[in-house]
Protein backbone atom coordinates (compact mmCIF):
# COMPACT_ATOMS: atom_id res chain seq x y z
CA UNK A 1 0.00 0.00 0.00
CA UNK A 2 1.33 3.40 -1.00
CA UNK A 3 0.69 6.92 0.25
CA UNK A 4 -2.87 7.28 -1.06
CA UNK A 5 -3.71 10.65 -2.70
CA UNK A 6 -0.23 11.96 -1.94
CA UNK A 7 -0.19 14.78 -4.50
CA UNK A 8 -3.76 15.81 -3.63
CA UNK A 9 -2.91 15.97 0.07
CA UNK A 10 0.17 18.05 -0.72
CA UNK A 11 -1.94 20.53 -2.71
CA UNK A 12 -4.49 20.67 0.11
CA UNK A 13 -1.81 21.45 2.69
CA UNK A 14 -0.20 24.09 0.49
CA UNK A 15 -3.21 25.80 -1.09
CA UNK A 16 -5.91 25.37 1.56
CA UNK A 17 -4.05 25.02 4.85
CA UNK A 18 -1.32 27.46 3.77
CA UNK A 19 1.43 25.37 5.34
CA UNK A 20 5.11 26.01 4.66
CA UNK A 21 7.16 23.63 2.53
CA UNK A 22 9.15 22.42 5.54
CA UNK A 23 5.96 21.63 7.46
CA UNK A 24 4.42 19.80 4.52
CA UNK A 25 7.61 17.77 4.05
CA UNK A 26 7.52 16.63 7.68
CA UNK A 27 3.85 15.65 7.29
CA UNK A 28 4.51 13.71 4.10
CA UNK A 29 7.46 11.91 5.69
CA UNK A 30 5.43 10.86 8.73
CA UNK A 31 2.51 9.57 6.64
CA UNK A 32 4.92 7.60 4.44
CA UNK A 33 6.49 6.12 7.58
CA UNK A 34 3.04 5.19 8.90
CA UNK A 35 2.10 3.51 5.61
CA UNK A 36 5.36 1.56 5.71
CA UNK A 37 4.45 0.35 9.21
CA UNK A 38 1.01 -0.72 7.97
CA UNK A 39 2.63 -2.63 5.09
CA UNK A 40 4.90 -4.47 7.53
CA UNK A 41 2.27 -5.31 10.13
CA UNK A 42 -0.89 -5.55 8.01
CA UNK A 43 0.41 -6.39 4.52
CA UNK A 44 -2.99 -7.30 3.07
CA UNK A 45 -4.77 -4.18 4.30
CA UNK A 46 -6.18 -1.57 1.94
CA UNK A 47 -6.08 2.06 3.06
CA UNK A 48 -9.88 2.01 3.48
CA UNK A 49 -9.49 -0.84 5.98
CA UNK A 50 -7.15 1.08 8.29
CA UNK A 51 -8.86 1.19 11.67
CA UNK A 52 -8.54 3.18 14.86
CA UNK A 53 -7.04 0.11 16.54
CA UNK A 54 -4.28 -0.08 13.91
CA UNK A 55 -3.42 3.60 14.36
CA UNK A 56 -3.29 3.15 18.14
CA UNK A 57 -0.99 0.13 17.72
CA UNK A 58 1.31 2.25 15.56
CA UNK A 59 1.38 5.00 18.20
CA UNK A 60 2.17 2.45 20.92
CA UNK A 61 4.98 0.98 18.81
CA UNK A 62 6.50 4.46 18.47
CA UNK A 63 6.33 4.88 22.24
CA UNK A 64 8.13 1.55 22.61
CA UNK A 65 10.85 2.87 20.32
CA UNK A 66 11.52 5.68 22.76
CA UNK A 67 9.79 8.52 20.92
CA UNK A 68 9.19 11.50 23.20
CA UNK A 69 5.67 12.52 24.17
CA UNK A 70 5.85 15.72 22.13
CA UNK A 71 6.89 13.71 19.08
CA UNK A 72 4.05 11.23 19.65
CA UNK A 73 1.52 14.08 19.83
CA UNK A 74 2.89 15.51 16.58
CA UNK A 75 2.48 12.13 14.88
CA UNK A 76 -1.12 11.96 16.08
CA UNK A 77 -1.81 15.48 14.75
CA UNK A 78 -0.39 14.57 11.34
CA UNK A 79 -2.42 11.38 11.05
CA UNK A 80 -5.57 13.19 12.16
CA UNK A 81 -4.94 15.82 9.48
CA UNK A 82 -4.44 13.22 6.76
CA UNK A 83 -7.47 11.08 7.56
CA UNK A 84 -9.61 14.19 8.04
CA UNK A 85 -8.61 15.21 4.50
CA UNK A 86 -9.60 11.79 3.13
CA UNK A 87 -12.89 11.78 5.02
CA UNK A 88 -13.97 15.26 3.92
CA UNK A 89 -13.24 14.31 0.32
CA UNK A 90 -15.35 11.13 0.58
CA UNK A 91 -12.29 8.93 0.12
CA UNK A 92 -12.98 6.67 3.11
CA UNK A 93 -15.45 3.80 3.13
CA UNK A 94 -16.74 4.65 6.61
CA UNK A 95 -15.87 6.97 9.45
CA UNK A 96 -12.56 8.73 10.05
CA UNK A 97 -10.40 6.20 12.02
CA UNK A 98 -8.24 8.94 13.56
CA UNK A 99 -10.97 11.36 14.63
CA UNK A 100 -11.36 10.04 18.19
CA UNK A 101 -7.67 9.49 18.90
CA UNK A 102 -6.64 11.91 21.63
CA UNK A 103 -3.36 13.68 22.12
CA UNK A 104 -1.86 13.49 25.60
CA UNK A 105 -3.67 15.58 28.18
CA UNK A 106 -1.30 18.03 29.80
CA UNK A 107 -1.89 16.61 33.28
CA UNK A 108 -1.36 13.05 32.01
CA UNK A 109 1.66 13.66 29.82
CA UNK A 110 4.18 12.83 32.49
CA UNK A 111 7.78 13.35 31.50
CA UNK A 112 9.82 12.08 28.58
CA UNK A 113 12.41 11.20 31.21
CA UNK A 114 10.08 9.07 33.37
CA UNK A 115 12.05 6.40 35.22
CA UNK A 116 11.29 3.76 37.82
CA UNK A 117 11.44 4.88 41.44
CA UNK A 118 13.47 2.97 44.03
CA UNK A 119 10.53 0.84 45.16
CA UNK A 120 9.59 -0.24 41.63
CA UNK A 121 13.23 -0.95 40.82
CA UNK A 122 13.49 -3.20 43.86
CA UNK A 123 10.35 -5.10 42.80
CA UNK A 124 11.63 -5.51 39.25
CA UNK A 125 15.16 -6.51 40.28
CA UNK A 126 13.73 -9.10 42.64
CA UNK A 127 11.50 -10.48 39.89
CA UNK A 128 14.42 -10.71 37.45
CA UNK A 129 16.89 -12.29 39.86
CA UNK A 130 14.82 -14.55 42.09
CA UNK A 131 11.73 -15.66 40.18
CA UNK A 132 12.27 -19.29 39.09
CA UNK A 133 12.73 -19.65 35.36
CA UNK A 134 10.09 -21.82 33.74
CA UNK A 135 10.82 -24.25 30.95
CA UNK A 136 8.77 -22.12 28.59
CA UNK A 137 11.18 -20.38 26.24
CA UNK A 138 8.94 -17.34 25.89
CA UNK A 139 9.10 -16.70 29.63
CA UNK A 140 12.91 -16.77 29.51
CA UNK A 141 12.82 -14.52 26.45
CA UNK A 142 10.64 -11.92 28.15
CA UNK A 143 12.96 -11.77 31.16
CA UNK A 144 15.93 -11.35 28.84
CA UNK A 145 14.19 -8.52 26.99
CA UNK A 146 13.54 -6.74 30.27
CA UNK A 147 17.14 -7.17 31.41
CA UNK A 148 18.43 -5.82 28.08
CA UNK A 149 16.50 -2.59 28.62
CA UNK A 150 17.06 -2.17 32.36
CA UNK A 151 20.74 -3.16 32.56
CA UNK A 152 21.84 -2.22 29.04
CA UNK A 153 19.66 0.74 28.14
CA UNK A 154 18.65 -0.71 24.76
CA UNK A 155 15.68 0.60 22.82
CA UNK A 156 13.03 -1.71 21.39
CA UNK A 157 14.35 -1.02 17.89
CA UNK A 158 17.88 -2.01 18.97
CA UNK A 159 17.06 -5.35 20.59
CA UNK A 160 14.56 -6.15 17.84
CA UNK A 161 17.34 -6.72 15.30
CA UNK A 162 20.03 -8.24 17.51
CA UNK A 163 21.51 -11.53 16.33
CA UNK A 164 23.12 -14.24 18.45
CA UNK A 165 26.50 -13.24 17.03
CA UNK A 166 26.09 -9.77 18.57
CA UNK A 167 26.40 -11.26 22.09
CA UNK A 168 29.77 -12.15 23.57
CA UNK A 169 30.75 -13.09 27.12
CA UNK A 170 34.19 -11.91 28.22
CA UNK A 171 35.44 -12.51 31.76
CA UNK A 172 32.94 -10.85 34.12
CA UNK A 173 30.79 -9.14 31.51
CA UNK A 174 28.54 -9.56 28.51
CA UNK A 175 29.25 -7.39 25.48
CA UNK A 176 26.28 -6.54 23.26
CA UNK A 177 27.20 -5.01 19.90
CA UNK A 178 24.62 -2.57 18.57
CA UNK A 179 24.95 -1.94 14.84
CA UNK A 180 22.87 1.17 14.19
CA UNK A 181 22.40 2.97 10.91
CA UNK A 182 24.58 5.90 11.95
CA UNK A 183 26.86 4.48 14.60
CA UNK A 184 28.04 1.29 16.23
CA UNK A 185 28.52 0.85 19.94
CA UNK A 186 29.18 -1.85 22.51
CA UNK A 187 26.95 -2.21 25.55
CA UNK A 188 28.46 -3.75 28.68
CA UNK A 189 26.22 -5.76 31.01
CA UNK A 190 27.97 -7.35 33.98
CA UNK A 191 27.23 -11.02 34.51
CA UNK A 192 25.35 -10.47 37.76
CA UNK A 193 22.80 -8.42 35.84
CA UNK A 194 23.04 -10.52 32.68
CA UNK A 195 21.78 -13.71 34.37
CA UNK A 196 18.30 -13.59 32.72
CA UNK A 197 19.94 -13.10 29.33
CA UNK A 198 22.36 -15.98 29.88
CA UNK A 199 19.50 -18.24 30.95
CA UNK A 200 17.66 -17.38 27.76
CA UNK A 201 20.79 -17.97 25.65
CA UNK A 202 21.05 -21.47 27.12
CA UNK A 203 17.80 -22.29 25.29
CA UNK A 204 19.33 -21.17 21.98
CA UNK A 205 22.55 -23.21 22.00
CA UNK A 206 21.61 -25.21 18.90
CA UNK A 207 20.89 -22.13 16.78
CA UNK A 208 23.22 -20.58 14.23
CA UNK A 209 25.07 -17.34 15.19
CA UNK A 210 23.31 -15.35 12.48
CA UNK A 211 19.85 -16.18 13.88
CA UNK A 212 17.96 -13.32 15.49
CA UNK A 213 18.31 -13.18 19.26
CA UNK A 214 14.59 -12.60 19.75
CA UNK A 215 12.88 -14.20 16.73
CA UNK A 216 9.25 -14.68 15.88
CA UNK A 217 7.91 -18.18 15.27
CA UNK A 218 8.94 -17.74 11.62
CA UNK A 219 12.52 -16.75 12.47
CA UNK A 220 12.10 -13.07 11.59
CA UNK A 221 12.58 -10.24 14.12
CA UNK A 222 9.76 -9.75 16.61
CA UNK A 223 7.33 -7.16 15.29
CA UNK A 224 6.76 -3.92 17.18
CA UNK A 225 3.20 -5.07 17.74
CA UNK A 226 4.34 -8.25 19.50
CA UNK A 227 6.93 -6.34 21.55
CA UNK A 228 4.19 -3.97 22.66
CA UNK A 229 2.01 -6.89 23.80
CA UNK A 230 4.92 -8.53 25.64
CA UNK A 231 5.63 -5.46 27.75
CA UNK A 232 1.95 -4.81 28.39
CA UNK A 233 1.61 -8.32 29.82
CA UNK A 234 4.82 -8.01 31.85
CA UNK A 235 3.63 -4.73 33.34
CA UNK A 236 0.37 -6.37 34.44
CA UNK A 237 2.10 -9.46 35.83
CA UNK A 238 4.82 -7.61 37.76
CA UNK A 239 2.79 -4.59 38.80
CA UNK A 240 5.47 -2.21 37.49
CA UNK A 241 5.50 -0.22 34.24
CA UNK A 242 8.22 -2.12 32.39
CA UNK A 243 8.19 -0.39 29.03
CA UNK A 244 11.47 -0.02 27.10
CA UNK A 245 11.54 3.80 27.26
CA UNK A 246 11.04 3.83 31.04
CA UNK A 247 13.63 1.07 31.56
CA UNK A 248 16.14 2.90 29.35
CA UNK A 249 15.58 6.11 31.32
CA UNK A 250 16.06 4.16 34.55
CA UNK A 251 19.34 2.76 33.24
CA UNK A 252 20.53 6.27 32.35
CA UNK A 253 19.59 7.71 35.74
CA UNK A 254 21.30 4.85 37.57
CA UNK A 255 24.52 5.46 35.65
CA UNK A 256 24.33 9.19 36.39
CA UNK A 257 23.85 8.48 40.11
CA UNK A 258 26.86 6.15 39.99
CA UNK A 259 29.02 9.11 38.96
CA UNK A 260 28.95 8.99 35.18
CA UNK A 261 28.91 12.41 33.52
CA UNK A 262 26.20 13.53 31.10
CA UNK A 263 28.63 12.93 28.25
CA UNK A 264 29.35 9.43 29.57
CA UNK A 265 25.65 8.59 29.76
CA UNK A 266 25.06 9.99 26.26
CA UNK A 267 27.78 7.68 24.93
CA UNK A 268 26.31 4.69 26.76
CA UNK A 269 22.91 5.40 25.22
CA UNK A 270 24.34 6.03 21.77
CA UNK A 271 22.88 9.53 21.53
CA UNK A 272 24.35 13.00 21.07
CA UNK A 273 23.08 14.58 24.26
CA UNK A 274 21.43 13.35 27.44
CA UNK A 275 20.36 15.45 30.37
CA UNK A 276 18.95 14.30 33.71
CA UNK A 277 15.45 15.36 34.74
CA UNK A 278 15.31 18.52 36.79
Amino acid sequence: MTFYKQSEYYDYMFDVRKRREATISSYMLEISYFMSWINSNYPDTDYMQISRVMILEYIESEKLNGKEIGTIDKKISILKSYFDFLWHNNLLAGSDPASKIKRSKREDRGSDSDALNDVDQKILNEWLRTKPVTKVQKAARDRALTAMCLYGGLTAREFQYLRLSHIETISDRMVVTIEGLERKREVIIYLGDAKPILEYLSTRQEDEPNFYLFPSSKGSPLSQRVIQLIFQKLSRDIGVHVYPRILRNTYAMNKFKEGFTREDVSALLGIDQWKPPE
